[in-house]
């Protein structure tokens, strides 16, 4: 993974606790490195290949070069996917 620049696209305190506005921010970027820290201070996140595209269907994208992840901070591991 080449990350060339890092870019704070959404932030719960700043935009507002909503999967819409989260949504909104996410559509025109491709990969994504999502970090969440949770009030018992676990941190866990994701790293998604392809881009965010919401849909009314429930669908999702599939990452064909099998890039993306999950992993928690906290306990240390990756979760490939």
């Amino acid at each position: 993974m080449n990350f060339t620049r890092a870019e704070l696209i959404y932030k719960s305190k700043r935009d507002g606790l909503s999967v819409n506005t989260f949504w909104q921010k996410m559509q025109k970027y491709g990969s994504t490195l999502l970090i969440a820290k949770f009030h018992n201070s676990q941190i866990v996140g994701a790293f998604t290949s392809p881009p965010y595209i919401p849909s009314l269907y429930g669908d999702y994208m599939v990452d064909v070069d099998k890039k993306s992840f999950l992993f928690s901070y906290t306990k240390n591991h990756i979760y490939k996917l």
